[in-house]
C-alpha cells in the first residue's frame, strides 16, 4: 500500500512498519497490533477509497462477494481495471456445523443451483474476468487451523466422497469459468492492446513493463504468414525454388484469395541452402538469382519489391542459435568464447542438420559482447527490405525455461530487431515471450491458454507439431505445452513449408485451413468441452465449433448458419473489399445454402473459378429462393460476390 493515498482523510495514515519500529513501538506483540492498525485503517478508509488505491496500482483489481450475484461494480472514481472475484461460497446445513457461512442455501442441490447462477452473473458482469471458490472441500467439526470456522459448502468431503450435485453444477459451467465469457471482449482486447504496443508486463505479476514500447508491424492473425523452400545444403542444386519461382507461388495465392496479406519467409535463402554456415548471414544464395541480375542478392531485392505489389512482405528464415565449423565467423566466435563448451572444453555438439554436425552460439554472451546487434546490423544492411516488410522468423529460438540471465539476453534480442521495427515470429511459443512474440509457426498452447491468450495477443500457423495424440510424444512434449485435442475446432492455418511442387494444393489448403481459421481469430474463444462424441468450443458472436472423434469431421456454425460441414465450405472471405464467399468442396457433390443476408434480393452473383493456377475471369451464378444450389467436383472451389 502506498504510503499515502489521493482523497483519504481521517485519523489514519500509513507509517514506517519495520519490524524493529513496531517491535520498539508495540512490544513483543506488535504483530498482532499491526494487524489490527491496519485493518482499523482500511474501516477508516471505507471500502471506496481501498478500491480507488487499488485501481491505481494494480493490473486486475481482487475482491471478495459473498453475494448470489456479482452485482458489484468499481465506485466512481476509480481507474478502468477488470476485476476478479477472490472469493465466493454458498454453504448447507445439511451435515457438518449448523453454520452456513457467509453464503446461504438450504441444501446440495440448492447451493448447485446458487453456484451456477453466480458464475452466470460473472460472465455477464462487463468488468468481471474471473471467479475462485472458496473453498475447495469442507471443513472439520473441530474447526480448520485457526479454531475459528467448521463448516460445509464442499466440492469434496473430507471422506473423500464427492458433493456430486455442486460438482455436476461446476462441470456443468467448466466452459464458462474465468476468463472465458464473451463480456470479457473489452478487456482481452486491452490485453492485445498492451501486447502490441509493447507494455504488457513481461510476466505476470512483474512490477516492470514491456521495454521498447514499439508496436508489431503485422496483425499476424489477419493474415497469412508462411515460408518457401528455397535450397537445401544437403543437396545445394535439386529442387531450387528460385527468386522467380517464390514470385510465382505469392501471385497464385494472392490471386485465389483475392488479396489476402502475406508475409512470406524464405528458407535456405543463404550461402548453400537451409542451415548453411551459421552464424553468417552474409551472402545471398547465389543459386537463386535470376539470370539478368549481377548477383542473387540483387534479385533478392527485386523479389521483394515485385512482392508488394501483391500485397505481400518478403523476409527471411534465420537461426541465431547454431554454429557450423564451415562458417565464415567459426573463428571468430571460438575465440572469443561465443560457442558454448562441454565438460571436455570442446565445442558441446548439437544436431546433426543437413549431414551436418552443429554447434550452439552462447547467446548470453554474443548479446554481451555485442556481436548479436552486429550480425542483426549486417544482415539490414544486406537485405534492406527488412526494414519495410517488418518481419524475421528465427529458427528454433526463443525457449528461455529459468535462466534469467538467458531472458534478459532473449529479451534485448527481441527488442533491438522490433526497435528497428522488425517483428520477431519464431516456431514455439513461451509464456516468457508474451507481448514480444506475435506469432509462432506451430502454436503450442493447450486448450485453457487458446482460451487465455486471443489471436490478437498470440496465433499460429498450424498443428504440424502437436503432440496430444502422438504415441511417443517429442519435440512440442519438451515444451511449455503440447497443443489442444483438436486444433480444428480453434482454426488452424498453414505450417508446412511451401516447395519445389509450387502452389500445388493451395486451394483446398486456403479453403479448409486459412480461411476458417482467419474467421476464428476475428472472435473471442469463450470455453471448450471435451465430450465423449465429440469436442465442441463455444466462440463470441455465436460461433460454435464441433469435432467428431470418430472422423474428426469439422462443423462451424455462426448462430445456426453452417458454415463448414466436413469437406464442404461455405463461408466469407472477411479480408475481400466487395465481401467476397468462398464456396469449396473436398468430396464434391451437390448441395444447397442459404445465400448470405447480404445478397438478399439477388437472383445471381459473380463466380470465380479457382485452382492452383489462380482464379478465373467471372461467371454468373444463379440463385433461387435465397439459396445457393452448387454442384461441385472435389477439390473445385470458387469465390463468390455480388454484382
Amino acid at each position: 500500500m502506498p504510503h499515502r493515498v489521493e482523497g483519504v482523510t481521517g485519523p489514519y495514515r500509513t507509517c514506517d512498519f519495520s519490524k524493529a519500529n513496531l517491535l520498539r513501538k508495540y512490544g513483543p506483540e506488535w504483530e498482532g497490533v499491526f494487524a489490527e492498525t491496519a485493518h482499523r485503517r482500511l474501516r477508516a478508509w471505507g471500502p471506496d477509497q481501498v478500491y480507488r488505491a487499488a485501481s491505481r496500482y494494480c493490473v486486475v483489481v481482487s475482491l471478495n462477494l459473498y453475494r448470489h450475484t456479482v452485482c458489484k461494480d468499481l465506485p466512481e472514481g476509480c481507474e478502468d481495471k477488470p476485476v476478479i472475484i477472490g472469493e465466493f461460497r454458498f454453504g448447507a446445513m445439511d451435515r457438518g456445523a449448523f453454520h452456513t457461512g457467509l453464503g446461504i442455501a438450504n441444501d446440495p442441490t440448492e447451493r448447485a443451483a446458487l453456484y451456477k447462477d453466480y458464475l452466470r452473473s460473472a460472465l455477464a458482469h462487463p468488468r468481471c474476468v474471473g471467479t475462485r471458490r472458496f473453498q475447495w472441500c469442507d471443513q472439520p467439526l473441530t474447526g480448520r487451523g485457526d479454531r475459528v470456522e467448521a463448516t460445509c459448502w464442499p466440492c469434496a468431503r473430507l471422506t473423500l466422497l464427492r458433493a456430486c450435485a455442486i460438482l455436476r453444477g461446476a462441470f456443468e459451467m467448466r466452459g464458462n469459468r474465468m476468463r472465458i465469457a464473451t463480456s470479457r471482449r473489452a478487456f482481452l482486447e486491452a490485453l492485445a492492446w498492451a501486447s502490441a504496443a509493447g507494455v504488457l508486463p513481461v510476466r505476470p505479476g512483474a512490477a516492470e513493463a514491456r521495454a521498447g514500447g514499439v508496436p508489431f508491424r503485422h496483425d499476424y492473425s489477419q493474415g497469412l504468414t508462411y515460408k518457401i523452400f528455397c535450397a537445401d545444403k544437403a543437396y545445394p542444386d535439386q529442387n531450387l525454388v528460385t527468386f522467380e519461382d517464390a514470385l510465382r507461388i505469392m501471385r497464385v495465392i494472392h490471386d485465389v484469395t483475392g488479396g489476402l496479406e502475406q508475409v512470406v519467409y524464405l528458407v535456405g535463402w543463404q550461402f548453400d541452402g537451409h542451415d548453411s554456415k551459421y552464424p553468417s548471414w552474409a551472402e545471398v544464395n547465389p543459386r537463386l538469382k535470376r539470370p539478368q541480375d549481377p548477383d542473387a542478392r540483387a534479385s533478392f531485392c527485386w523479389l521483394a519489391e515485385e512482392a508488394k505489389t501483391l500485397n505481400a512482405g518478403v523476409s527471411v528464415h534465420i537461426n541465431m542459435s547454431d554454429a557450423y565449423e564451415t562458417s565464415p565467423l567459426w573463428k571468430e566466435y571460438r575465440e572469443n568464447g561465443l560457442i558454448i563448451l562441454g565438460k571436455d572444453g570442446q565445442p558441446r555438439k548439437a544436431g546433426v542438420w543437413g549431414g551436418e554436425q552443429s554447434y550452439l552460439v552462447d547467446k548470453v554472451k554474443e548479446w554481451r559482447s555485442g556481436l548479436a546487434k552486429t550480425r542483426i546490423d549486417a544482415l539490414v544492411a544486406l537485405l534492406p527490405f527488412l526494414r519495410e516488410s517488418g518481419s524475421v522468423h528465427i529458427d528454433a529460438f526463443g525457449l528461455i525455461g529459468k535462466n534469467e540471465e538467458l531472458r534478459q539476453a532473449v529479451y534485448g534480442i527481441f527488442d533491438y530487431w522490433r526497435n528497428m521495427g522488425i517483428d520477431v515470429t519464431t516456431e514455439y511459443f513461451d509464456f516468457e515471450l508474451v507481448g514480444r512474440l506475435p506469432m509462432v509457426y506451430h502454436l503450442n498452447l493447450s486448450e485453457e491458454n487458446r482460451v487465455k491468450y486471443p489471436a490478437t495477443v498470440i496465433c499460429g500457423g498450424g498443428d504440424g507439431c502437436n503432440q496430444r495424440h502422438a504415441a511417443k510424444p517429442s519435440g512440442w512434449a519438451q515444451l511449455p505445452e503440447a497443443g489442444c485435442l483438436y486444433e480444428e475446432a480453434w482454426g488452424v492455418s498453414i505450417d508446412h513449408d511451401l516447395g519445389a511442387s509450387g502452389a500445388k494444393g493451395i486451394v483446398g489448403k486456403l479453403c479448409t485451413r486459412t480461411l476458417p481459421w482467419y474467421f476464428l481469430n476475428r472472435h473471442l474463444a469463450l470455453s471448450y468441452e471435451d465430450r465423449a462424441e465429440d469436442y465442441h468450443v463455444t466462440f463470441s458472436a455465436g460461433v460454435e465449433t464441433a469435432v467428431r472423434k470418430s472422423d474428426r469431421h469439422l462443423t462451424i456454425h455462426e448462430n445456426g448458419r453452417v458454415l463448414v460441414d466436413g469437406g464442404d465450405v461455405f463461408m466469407p472471405a472477411l479480408w475481400t473489399k466487395t465481401g467476397e464467399w468462398f464456396v469449396y468442396s473436398r468430396g464434391g457433390g451437390t448441395r444447397t445454402w442459404p445465400a448470405p443476408d447480404a445478397w438478399r434480393g439477388k437472383t445471381e452473383v459473380l463466380a470465380y473459378a479457382l485452382s492452383d493456377d489462380g482464379r478465373s475471369p467471372a461467371t454468373l451464378m444463379p440463385l433461387r429462393d435465397g439459396n445457393l444450389t452448387i454442384q461441385l467436383d472435389p477439390g473445385e472451389a470458387f469465390a463468390l460476390s455480388v454484382r
